[in-house]
């Protein structure tokens, strides 16, 4: 039974490296989130994706330069994006990564708060590894309800999500971050809005069924996971 638990393991892992590399090749877009009494996102919110290039001058236009007054935005990445997010006005980042692994807070100066998040990406316990758990979620809601209060007050906040491919665990993240700010009733839309911006996503399970219980969602944003991972990882739609 050890056995199989390694080799389901490395499998998951074998999994996730594919994954990403097919993942890094896809354009990604930070995206402007509709107010809460949206439904749908126009296409003039997305923002353009920062390009890899030398770093800007202070008088070079960047994409937060371009965003409104008081907005509110949020992108997702992978680990190795995230240098590419410098330049960009990043006010908040959430990362949510294994106990394991080293991270550094980048040097931006618009950066107000970075909250680490520390389990790996299993969807039910397994020796060895750190299933996210009902903490692990409220300290991802917290930091959505803090992000949505200085929003509400005048800021702009901008927030980058990643973890170690910005597939699963970030994703998940991300979509209880999206459907506080667009309201009950709204999960089909933010799941919308999620995949537009981050189409090769697979989304926690477990992130995803603690976030729709404390947000008290009635199964809503559970359901809208099972119905997207139903049409592309049929073999990850089971929740427990």
């Amino acid at each position: 039974m050890i056995q199989i638990l390694k080799n389901a393991k490395l499998l998951h892992r074998c999994v996730d490296y594919l994954t990403h590399q097919i993942e890094s090749r896809m354009p990604l877009v930070p995206v402007e989130v509709a107010d809460e009494k949206s439904s749908m996102l126009e296409a003039d919110d997305i923002l353009p994706r920062p390009e890899k290039s030398p770093a800007r001058s202070p008088r070079e236009e960047s994409p937060s330069d371009r965003s409104p007054q008081n907005s509110f935005n949020i992108s997702v990445c992978g680990e190795e994006e995230v240098p590419d997010f410098h330049g960009c006005g990043i006010t908040d980042i959430l990362t949510c990564i294994s106990p394991e692994r080293p991270v550094m807070r980048p040097n931006w100066p618009s950066l107000r708060n970075h909250l680490i998040v520390r389990c790996d990406d299993v969807e039910e316990p397994l020796q060895d590894y750190v299933c996210p758990n009902e903490e692990h979620v409220r300290q991802i809601i917290q930091f959505g309800h803090d992000t949505l209060n200085r929003n509400r007050r005048g800021d702009t906040v901008n927030i980058l999500v990643h973890c170690a491919a910005g597939i699963s665990r970030s994703t998940a993240a991300t979509l209880l971050i999206l459907s506080m700010k667009m309201g009950k009733g709204t999960e089909a839309a933010a799941m919308r809005h999620l995949t537009s911006i981050r189409p090769i996503c697979r989304p926690n399970a477990e992130i995803v069924r603690h976030g729709d219980r404390l947000l008290q969602r009635e199964g809503r944003i559970i359901q809208q996971v099972t119905m997207w991972k139903m049409r592309h990882y049929p073999a990850a739609a089971v929740y427990g």
